[in-house]
């Protein structure tokens, strides 16, 4: 799990060596920044999952979500350029892997049942129907806003 969560740092230094790419080329290197996006999510589940491997439950382990969302989007605002000195040239990719995360998320939240999905029958005690509830419209929301921060990257 370190190794995890120390790779987004690495990742990024591509994204930054990829800044001054254009045409063909930023294409043909628009899958290792993809991989960069999946990289900073995957860390933000993987300190999700060590807080409850560390015992938290309830509200402790519903604020550890919340703040690695809140983490989350806040990176994803200043790697591409929304937030800070755009370091990394605004990549493209971010917001697409993130917006369909999180819609992802929606999705699943929204339609999984506690009755047929061992997954969703095990997060309900330790959130919460009303965190689960909350995590899934905020999950939304935040892929509808990056649908809309995407098209401004796009028209930059």
């Amino acid at each position: 799990r370190v190794l995890l969560l120390a790779t987004p740092a690495a990742w990024l230094q591509v994204v930054a060596a990829l800044t001054s790419t254009a045409g063909v080329e930023y294409w043909l290197s628009f899958g290792m920044t993809i991989n960069a996006a999946w990289v900073l999510l995957a860390a933000g589940l993987t300190l999700n999952q060590a807080a409850r491997a560390i015992g938290l439950e309830g509200t402790s382990l519903s604020a550890v979500a919340l703040v690695v969302l809140a983490c989350t989007v806040c990176l994803e605002a200043w790697i591409t350029g929304l937030i800070g000195e755009n370091r990394f040239n605004s990549p493209l990719a971010f917001f697409p892997v993130a917006t369909w995360a999180l819609l992802w998320v929606f999705s699943y939240l929204n339609t999984a049942s506690p009755d047929t999905d061992p997954h969703r029958k095990r997060i309900l005690p330790l959130y919460g129907s009303n965190f689960i509830s909350f995590y899934k419209w905020s999950a939304f929301i935040l892929g509808i806003a990056f649908v809309g921060l995407e098209v401004k990257l796009c028209t930059v």
